[in-house]
């Protein structure tokens, strides 16, 4: 068969033209951010000092006739988190699909391993509230690290530990601490406790939640001084809404607290809230919120950064999109402490490697009961989450750190692992780009082959630039066990150092939303 050739003259014409044609189309910038309206919130305020509560909380259980109630369980309707059925929000977001700068490919390094600790002691157990013998399910840990003090905070209790030592400086009950806010009907049913400490000013902030129908409340309390035992302002902002799983951050003009609204029955989703606090203020004991709403359908665990800087007149926040597309995206607050203005970037952003699985169910292995058998044959596994950014990220010297776990491979899940994600916030609007990225992984492990599964990953950062991934590690050969891979400064990109799992699991774990 013969074959027709154009003049090559006319085949670069007709290739030219097509090329011309692109090249001349008018470049299309991403839509400028939009802004939200906020909302000022009813707030009731109150000082409580910790050692004073610790201390009527100890006489009332001595009093003549005074029995505690049997310990029993508290439960929570947990189980309406959307989270928890496998459906990510935000996958379906649209918006411009900006291309991402490809980073070089990772090279091979030898397997170093993480530093171990220099000190441990056993913190906060899940114990019951000193103050009415409740046990909360789940228990919802959380804590933070001061100058001298550790405060650690559970549903349960909170507990002050010293930093040197580890021997306890005071425990007291959810309930106490925030009563002087929080009227009686509504102390059962306080949940998410979120703590982070400030080194600039020295104070420590904290967050809980009511999970009232229709009328949650949004808990804050920022202590006067670095030390816990002392006293704090508290304040209780009624969102009017059915809310769940608040995330806290912070920056030196504002508090941020973020929180997921449900319709009414707490059976579906709506969208993100941003509680945002004039931080000078709330120190003060005078602080107002104004509450953001975000668009219906979004805003899914929007997740405010804790901002280490003494200048950054931005609060990021991040939010997790889709798994398939590893797309997330980026909003801030701007504006003054006491009139922020809440911008939505936006622009759907793709994190530079490959995509991974949205984790859902009880999916994590773990080993049989020391003593007895458990009721499930191979042992029950554990709940995971999803992939979306359920702890604060941090925002270090111009850079945003997050992590989140993923189910591997894409398409597929054989196993999850903790992702870490590092992007600029340079530009004006900010960028949102993914600057590098990798995950602790154990790439072989299934649910029965005593490969490693890691999940509840937090990631901290310090001023150098080294950061800590800290996680649940998870096997069908050991029982849940708490980790951490470090990186170092100057590590090469994409990588951290080998696990150190500096507190093995004691036993099997089996807790059930009704026992």
């Amino acid at each position: 068969m013969r074959r027709r050739w154009l003049p090559s003259t006319l085949r670069a014409l007709v290739m030219t033209v097509p090329m011309f044609l692109l090249l001349a189309r008018p470049m299309v910038a991403a839509a400028a951010p939009a802004t939200l309206e906020g909302t000022p919130v009813p707030v009731k305020s109150a000082v409580l000092n910790f050692r004073d509560a610790a201390r009527a909380e100890a006489l009332r259980r001595i009093q003549p006739g005074f029995k505690l109630p049997p310990v029993r369980p508290l439960l929570f309707d947990e189980e309406r988190e959307q989270n928890e059925m496998g459906e990510e929000p935000g996958a379906d977001r649209f918006g411009d699909v900006l291309p991402e700068t490809k980073i070089p490919a990772r090279q091979p390094m030898p397997m170093v391993a993480s530093p171990s600790p220099t000190q441990s002691f056993i913190g906060l157990d899940d114990i019951a509230m000193v103050d009415s013998s409740f046990i909360v399910i789940p228990p919802d840990v959380g804590g933070a690290v001061g100058p001298t003090r550790i405060l650690e905070r559970l549903n349960n209790n909170l507990r002050i530990l010293d930093k040197a030592t580890g021997s306890t400086v005071l425990t007291i009950g959810n309930a106490t601490f925030w009563a002087p806010v929080v009227d009686g009907s509504e102390r059962g049913r306080l949940t998410d406790p979120r703590t982070v400490y400030n080194p600039y000013n020295n104070v420590w902030i904290v967050a809980s939640q009511t999970t009232t129908a229709s009328a949650g409340k949004l808990l804050l309390g920022v202590s006067q001084t670095s030390d816990p035992a002392g006293s704090w302002f508290l304040y209780n902002f009624n969102s009017a809404n059915t809310v769940d799983y608040p995330i806290l951050g912070f920056n030196k003009n504002w508090i941020s607290l973020t929180i997921n609204r449900y319709n009414a029955a707490g059976s579906a989703f709506q969208n993100g809230l941003n509680l945002v606090v004039n931080y000078p203020a709330a120190r003060t004991g005078s602080g107002s919120g104004t509450l953001f709403s975000l668009g219906a359908g979004s805003g899914f665990c929007a997740s405010p950064c804790n901002t280490y800087s003494t200048t950054s007149e931005s609060l990021y926040v991040v939010t997790h999109l889709g798994s398939a597309g590893a797309t997330y995206t980026l909003d801030w607050i701007s504006g003054t402490a006491a009139a922020p203005v809440y911008s939505v970037g936006g622009v759907t952003k793709v994190r530079t490697g490959t995509a991974w699985t949205q984790p859902s169910g009880n999916i994590q292995p773990q080993s049989a009961p020391n003593s007895g058998a458990s009721v499930c044959s191979p042992p029950c596994p554990i709940e995971t989450q999803d992939a979306q950014v359920r702890s604060a990220p941090v925002y270090r010297g111009g850079l945003i750190y997050y992590a989140q776990t993923v189910g591997i491979p894409a398409g597929t899940l054989t196993h999850t692992a903790a992702q870490w994600t590092i992007i600029t916030t340079s530009g004006s609007p900010p960028t949102g780009n993914f600057a590098d990225g990798g995950r602790v992984e154990d790439p072989t492990a299934t649910s029965t082959n005593g490969g490693k599964w890691y999940d509840n990953v937090h990631i901290a950062v310090n001023a150098n630039g080294d950061f800590m991934v800290g996680y649940t590690q998870f096997s069908s050969t050991q029982h849940p066990s708490a980790g951490y891979s470090v990186h170092l400064g100057g590590d090469a990109t994409g990588t951290t150092r080998d696990p150190i799992i500096f507190h093995t699991g004691e036993d099997y774990y089996h807790k059930t939303f009704s026992t």
